[in-house]
C-alpha cells in the first residue's frame, strides 16, 4: 500500500517539476517583455523628432505591454499534469437542500435533489466539485464527461491541453469499462494527448489528498445547511483555512454526452473484461495510452502502479508459435533453421511450437519468451498494445438522453422524480424555509422552471445544452499530428497474436491451465507413482508375448519396493450394467464400475480381483488438480460408479484428460 501511495506522490512530482519548468519560461517571457518594454520607451525619448521613429516606437512599447498581459492571460502550458477524480461516498455530499447533522422531520424523509458529487484535483492547478443529477445519466458517462470538462478547464487557462496527463480513478467497474477506456484512447488517436495514464487507486486510500477533500466537505455540510447551490458553494469554498485548498468551482453539470453510444459501434466486441474488482485476483489498475514503435495508438496496461511489466504480452503460454517466414525463423532460431531438414521445417511452419512462460526485461523493455521443445530459444519482442477500434468513430458524441425516471410516472404511482422534488422545495417555501434565505429560494425557482421535463424529457435547460457546439480539446504544438484515418475495411481475424483479445487479454486462470498443459505435453522424465487407496487407468495383456493390450480401471491396494521399482496390488474395478455380465472387463470413460469379487470367476476359476501392476503399465493416476492448492488423489468413483469429470487445472475434465492420455499411449504402443 505504501508503495502504491509512493508512485501516486511520484506521479503528483513530475507534474509540480513540470510546472515549475513552465514558470520559469513565463518569468523569462515576462522578464523578455519587461526589458523590450524599457527599450521601446528609450526609443521614445531618443526619437523625439520625427514622427515616423516615434509611431515606430510606441508600437513596440505597446507590443511588450501586450506580451506582459499575454502571460498572465495565458500562462506557459506544462508538459505533464497529475489529475485525480473521485466520487464522495457520503450520500449528504451531493443532496440539495443539504439540512445539516439534524434536519427538521417534516423535511427529512422528503424527495430531494440527489447529485453525484465528483471531486476533481489538477494539482497545482485546479479544484472542483461537479455535481450530477438525476437528469443527467451517471456511470461511464459521467466519468468520461467529469475528464471532458477538466481537459477544456485545462484549454481555458493555457490555450491547449498538457501532453501528458496521469489520471488518479477509483477503482471501481465504471471507471475502467469499455467506455472509459474508449474515449482515452481516442483521445491519444486524435493527437489530443501524447500520452494519458490512468490508475485506479487502492484500497485504503482513505488519507490521499483526494479523499481528505471529501473529509472537509462532508464536516462542513453537517455543521451547516445548504438550501440551494448558492450556499452548498459558500459552505465548501469556506470550508478551507487556505484559499489555495478550496475548490474553485462548485457546478451542477447540467448535462452529459453519450459516450457510450458514440463508441459503441467502432469498438473490438474482443475487448471486454478488463474492469475485474480486486476479489477477483485479476484486476488490472494501470491503464497507458501512447503510441507503439510503429507510431501507431495502443493501449498498453500494468497489474498495479508499481509494476514493471508492460502488457499485453505479445506470446502467451499454452498457444503456439509459427515463424511467418524464413527469415523470421531464421532470425529467432540461428543456424539451428539452417541445417532443419525440409520436413522439420515443413512441421514448423505448419503445426508451430508449443509457447512456454515469459519475462519481462526491464532495460531493454522487452518480453523473452521460452519454447520448450527448443530450449535455449528465445522470443524477444515489446509489448504490441492493443488497438480498441475496428473503425474509426463517426460525427461528434450527441447529449445523452434524459433518463426516464426523472420525467415519467413510476410504478407506485407517486409521480416523477422531478415531480417529488419539486413538492418537496413548495413545502420548504410554505413553511417559511427560506424566509432568511431568499436568494436560495429564487435559485430554487429559476431550477425547477429551467428543468421542468416535458413528455418527451426535454426542458428548458437540455435545449440550451442542445444549441452549445461541440468541441473536442485543443491539443498542445509540442504533440505530432495523428495519422489519417485507415480507408481500409476492418479485418476482425487478421490480428497479431496478442491482440487476440479476450477477458482481460491473459488472465491468471488462463496462464495456471496453459502452464499445466505445457507440464503435460512436455513432462519431467520420471515415473508415474500413485498412492494406495488411489484409482489408475493401467493396461495389461491377458498373455504374455500377445500384441493385444487392453485398459483396466483399477485401485490401488498395497505397494511393494523391488529394488529401484515399485510394484503395485491393485483391485480390478469392473463393470456393473447388467448388459455387461459377459464383457465385465471392457473399459468406457462413461461406464458404471463396482470392486471385482471373487465370485465374478466362477467356483472353478482363479480369483483375479486383485493382481499386480508394473509402473509401466499406469496410462495415468486420478488426481484432482488445482493451480492454487495441492494434487489431491482420487480414491472413490460416484456415487452411480461413474468416474468422476471435474475441471482440471490445464482446463480438461477429468474424462478428456484420460482420453487424451490414452490416445497417447495408443499412438506410442498400438492397438488397445
Amino acid at each position: 500500500m505504501f508503495a502504491q501511495r509512493g508512485r501516486y506522490a511520484h506521479h503528483i512530482g513530475k507534474a509540480e517539476r513540470a510546472q515549475r519548468d513552465a514558470q520559469l519560461k513565463d518569468d523569462a517571457r515576462v522578464v523578455a517583455a519587461a526589458a523590450a518594454e524599457r527599450a521601446a520607451a528609450v526609443l521614445v525619448e531618443a526619437a523625439a523628432s520625427g514622427a515616423a521613429a516615434r509611431r515606430a516606437a510606441a508600437e513596440a512599447s505597446v507590443a511588450a505591454a501586450a506580451e506582459v498581459a499575454r502571460v498572465a492571460r495565458t500562462p506557459t502550458c506544462p508538459e505533464v499534469v497529475s489529475c485525480a477524480l473521485d466520487c464522495g461516498s457520503s450520500q449528504k455530499m451531493g443532496t440539495l437542500p443539504s439540512l445539516g447533522a439534524r434536519p427538521p422531520k417534516q423535511f427529512s424523509e422528503r424527495t430531494k435533489l440527489e447529485c453525484k458529487a465528483m471531486g476533481v484535483i489538477v494539482h497545482g492547478h485546479w479544484r472542483s466539485m461537479l455535481l450530477f443529477p438525476g437528469s443527467v445519466e451517471h456511470g461511464a458517462n459521467m466519468t468520461c464527461e467529469a475528464i471532458f470538462i477538466m481537459l477544456k478547464e485545462m484549454e481555458d487557462k493555457f490555450g491547449c491541453v498538457p501532453p501528458n496527463i496521469t489520471i488518479q480513478l477509483d477503482n471501481c467497474s465504471d471507471n475502467k469499462c469499455t467506455t472509459v477506456c474508449a474515449f482515452l484512447f481516442d483521445l491519444r488517436r486524435r493527437g489530443i494527448l501524447r500520452k494519458c495514464t490512468s490508475c485506479m487507486l487502492e484500497v485504503g486510500h482513505t488519507h490521499i489528498d483526494i479523499d481528505q477533500l471529501f473529509g472537509v466537505y462532508s464536516r462542513a455540510l453537517t455543521r451547516e445547511e445548504a438550501p440551494s447551490l448558492l450556499s452548498y458553494e459558500r459552505i465548501l469554498k469556506a470550508a478551507f483555512r487556505l484559499e489555495v485548498n478550496a475548490p474553485k468551482s462548485v457546478k451542477i453539470v447540467e448535462y452529459v454526452h453519450d459516450w457510450e453510444q458514440f463508441y459503441k459501434p467502432c469498438l473490438d466486441p474482443r475487448f471486454k473484461g478488463y474492469g475485474k474488482d480486486s476479489k477477483s485476483g485479476e484486476a488490472v489498475r494501470v491503464f497507458k495510452y501512447q503510441n507503439d514503435s510503429h507510431d501507431r495508438a495502443k493501449m498498453f496496461y500494468k497489474d498495479h502502479m508499481t509494476s514493471s511489466e508492460t502488457k499485453p504480452r505479445p506470446y502467451h503460454a499454452g498457444r503456439r508459435y509459427t515463424p511467418s517466414s524464413d527469415a523470421e525463423a531464421t532470425s529467432v532460431f540461428g543456424s539451428m533453421w539452417t541445417h532443419a531438414t525440409a520436413d522439420e521445417r515443413l512441421s514448423i511452419r505448419t503445426h508451430g511450437l508449443a509457447i512456454g512462460g515469459s519475462t519481462f526485461s526491464r532495460s531493454t523493455k522487452q518480453w523473452h519468451t521460452e519454447l520448450p521443445a527448443v530450449p535455449g530459444v528465445l522470443l524477444k519482442a515489446q509489448s504490441p498494445g492493443i488497438s480498441l477500434f475496428l473503425r474509426e468513430p463517426e460525427g461528434e458524441p450527441a447529449v445523452a438522453p434524459v433518463p426516464a425516471k426523472w420525467y415519467r410516472q413510476s410504478d407506485d404511482r407517486s409521480g416523477n422524480v422531478f415531480g417529488a422534488i419539486e413538492r418537496t422545495i413548495r413545502a420548504m417555501v410554505s413553511a417559511d424555509y427560506f424566509k432568511f434565505d431568499p436568494k436560495d429560494e429564487a435559485w430554487w425557482e429559476s431550477f425547477l422552471t429551467t428543468h421542468r421535463p416535458r413528455d418527451d424529457g426535454g426542458s428548458v435547460a437540455r435545449d440550451q445544452a442542445l444549441r452549445i457546439p461541440f468541441s473536442w480539446p485543443r491539443a498542445s504544438p509540442t504533440v505530432a499530428s495523428p495519422p489519417p484515418p485507415s480507408t481500409a475495411p476492418p479485418q476482425l481475424d487478421a490480428r497479431p497474436m496478442a491482440d487476440q483479445i479476450e477477458t482481460s487479454e491473459y488472465t491468471r486462470s488462463m496462464h495456471n491451465r496453459a502452464q499445466a498443459t505445457l507440464d503435460e505435453e512436455h513432462p519431467t522424465p520420471t515415473v508415474i507413482s500413485a498412492d494406495v487407496g488411489q484409482i489408475m487407468v493401467i493396461q495389461f495383456r491377458y498373455t504374455a508375448g500377445r500384441d493385444i493390450w487392453n485398459l483396466a480401471l483399477v485401485k490401488v491396494v498395497s505397494i511393494g519396493d523391488s529394488g529401484p521399482i515399485r510394484d503395485y496390488t491393485v483391485l480390478w474395478l469392473c463393470r456393473q450394467e447388467k448388459t455387461m455380465q459377459r464383457e465385465r472387463d471392457a473399459f468406457s470413460l462413461n461406464g458404471r464400475y463396482r470392486p471385482a469379487r471373487a465370485s465374478d470367476y466362477g467356483p472353478d476359476q482363479v480369483d483375479q480381483s486383485t493382481f499386480s501392476a508394473a509402473p509401466t503399465g499406469i496410462i495415468c493416476v486420478l488426481a484432482k488438480t488445482s493451480s492454487r492448492a495441492a494434487d489431491v488423489p482420487v480414491t472413490s468413483l460416484n456415487a452411480t460408479g461413474t468416474i468422476p469429470n471435474f475441471a482440471l487445472a490445464s482446463g480438461l475434465s477429468l474424462r478428456e484428460f484420460i482420453a487424451k492420455a490414452i490416445a497417447d499411449q495408443r499412438r506410442e504402443f498400438g492397438n488397445f
